[in-house]
């Protein structure tokens, strides 16, 4: 299936929710993008400037997208949260390492990966850290 139909059928099954999650998602991944990028222009391979980055973001997107997407900032939220990142980096991981065996640029490649880990990641928290907040 066509990535812009994947994304309509998620508009259409979760409206008003995946649109917050998209907008609070692209003020997020402004900032693990700035982070990464901040990163390896210091000289950090793809594995360490992704963990690092991460570490970082996890903090700040627990926050956003369980208060402003899901209703949900509850201490009890934050393991699953962050064991659905661990998932999520490493699918990223296996995908960003993939695309960089094909010559594709540390940079380049990431940017490549984040449409399709947005709806991973909504998939993934709706499904399993914050399912109990339907909104």
């Amino acid at each position: 299936m066509h990535l812009i139909q994947k994304a309509s059928l998620l508009f259409s099954k979760y409206g008003l929710q995946f649109s917050k999650f998209l907008v609070v998602g692209l003020i997020n991944t402004v900032i693990g993008y700035s982070i990464f990028t901040l990163l390896t222009f210091m000289g950090n391979g793809p594995s360490v400037a992704l963990l690092l980055t991460y570490v970082i973001a996890v903090q700040i997107n627990y926050i956003t997208t369980g208060r402003l997407v899901f209703s949900n900032a509850s201490f009890s939220a934050f393991v699953p949260f962050i064991m659905a990142y661990v998932v999520i980096y490493c699918v990223n991981l296996i995908f960003l390492h993939t695309l960089m065996h094909w010559h594709i640029s540390q940079l380049l490649a990431q940017a490549i990966l984040l449409p399709f880990l947005a709806p991973l990641s909504f998939l993934i928290f709706r499904n399993s850290v914050f399912r109990k907040s339907r909104t």
